[in-house]
């Protein structure tokens, strides 16, 4: 299972790494932005209202005027921004900081003024080697441009607490991730160990032992996959001990004919009166058909088994066969003193189907209601039809069938009464039988009241 536990914590970190990624590094631009923005808009602003005070209200003083104005107004005054004076040719003519710096200012932003542009631009310092945003703006006497008013300001300290606030996000990334880690770990083991519990128990029943449970660690669908394995062992058990009983049941069906048989073959060995041998045959040739109706289920339990089992369709009179089995329970019912009846609501057209199987259903009823019912009982058998459809309903008054078990009965190796003799398929037969031909077969029982079989075709 540490490959689905991989695969949770693998999936899970991948996602989260990504959205944590994605949206730290999202924060980080919209910070960044808003820093360097907040200070382009403040230079931009100085910029402007300087461009506007000095091009218009002092458009027409000379060049020496407005640098004592400057000098004056904004350098004694503006303590955050670095204030510098440029003439045409570059260099210096003052400076806030209070020292000339004797190269030329080779700036973006200085070539950009001296062009009538203002534009704010960063940059690296060569001499302090600090990062700078600037912008300058011309000076302008009679439309033509004599020096450069130029306003720059230090980004390190921004760029410092930019760098302390994307510290402080990557460590809240990270603990976003050892968080999912942990909690990725919790969540494969919550879900791992019923399913390891799960797989240990179907390896226990897969060497036989039917008697494992796999514990219930959770009230989700894995807790519920547990209690339907569970369902399914004991179904799997009394399985099992339906087959065995069916073994024992079908051993002892076959031992008891041979056993008659064996014994009279020897007694007629050795001769015996006319009547003697009379009745030893006709033993023989009872418990020998016996054994072949008993051999015949077995075979047609093992097509069905194998979906082998084929279907002959033609024309069928169920009104014939119904009377042909009739009468052939006819003797063993009187017998018993069963009233066995045979009720045919008029007339009845001929259907579709395989007549010897449809008869080995009707024998197979009417066998079973002889068995369970009791002298001085009866058996009536309805046959009606509607335009769509053909009834056959078998009502007895025998000895019933638990509520609990009428299912069961249907299916293969099950007996009611396991005292009765039998080999527990001939329902489970007639029911596959009857599914073959396209219909429908239901049991309607009360305990200690009687059953009804109901067909529809």
């Amino acid at each position: 299972m540490n490959g689905i536990k991989k695969k949770i914590l693998l999936n899970s970190c991948i996602i989260i790494f990504i959205t944590v990624f994605v949206l730290e590094s999202f924060f980080i631009f919209y910070v960044r932005h808003y820093y360097y923005n907040s200070i382009e808009y403040y230079l931009l602003n100085k910029a402007k209202l300087s461009f506007d005070f000095y091009n218009k209200y002092m458009a027409y003083s000379p060049f020496e005027n407005k640098i004592k104005h400057i000098y004056k107004n904004l350098i004694s005054k503006d303590e955050k921004t670095r204030i510098q004076v440029i003439d045409n040719n570059e260099n210096v003519l003052i400076d806030s900081y209070g020292f000339y710096i004797k190269e030329k200012i080779n700036a973006l932003d200085v070539k950009e003024a001296l062009k009538g542009n203002m534009h704010v631009f960063k940059y690296k310092d060569n001499n302090t080697k600090e990062n700078i945003m600037s912008i300058s703006i011309p000076l302008k006497f009679n439309e033509k441009t004599e020096g450069i008013l130029r306003y720059s300001v230090s980004i390190e300290k921004i760029n410092k607490t930019l760098i302390n606030i994307e510290l402080v996000v990557f460590i809240a990334g990270l603990a976003v991730l050892t968080f999912v880690l942990i909690f990725s770990l919790l969540l494969g083991k919550s879900i791992i160990d019923p399913i390891t519990e799960l797989k240990n128990a179907a390896k226990e029943m897969a060497n036989g032992n039917y008697k494992v449970r796999p514990k219930k660690l959770s009230n989700d669908e894995i807790g519920e996959l547990a209690q339907t394995f569970s369902y399914m062992a004991e179904e799997i058990q009394k399985s099992e001990q339906i087959k065995n009983e069916f073994i024992s049941s079908v051993s002892h069906e076959l031992r008891t004919p041979l056993t008659s048989i064996k014994g009279w073959s020897e007694t007629l060995s050795y001769g015996g009166s006319e009547e003697e041998i009379q009745m030893g045959l006709k033993i023989i040739q009872d418990e020998t058909n016996r054994l072949i109706k008993l051999v015949e289920e077995l075979l047609d339990f093992s097509k069905l088994q194998g979906k082998n089992i084929k279907i002959n369709i033609e024309n069928v009179n169920l009104k014939n066969i119904l009377e042909d089995v009739v009468n052939q329970f006819k003797v063993k019912s009187d017998k018993k003193n069963i009233d066995l009846s045979l009720n045919i609501i008029n007339n009845i057209k001929e259907i579709k189907g395989d007549k010897n199987r449809l008869k080995q259903v009707f024998i197979n009823l009417i066998e079973n209601s002889l068995k369970f019912t009791k002298s001085n009982g009866y058996i009536h058998i309805r046959l009606f039809q509607n335009e769509k459809h053909t009834f056959i309903e078998i009502e007895d008054n025998g000895e019933g069938i638990e509520k609990q078990n009428i299912k069961k009965v249907m299916k293969k190796f099950y007996q009611e009464n396991p005292n009765k003799s039998g080999s527990g398929l001939g329902l489970s037969i007639s029911y596959e039988i009857i599914k073959l031909h396209g219909g429908e077969m239901e049991i309607e029982s009360e305990k200690g009241k009687g059953t009804t079989v109901k067909i529809k075709l």
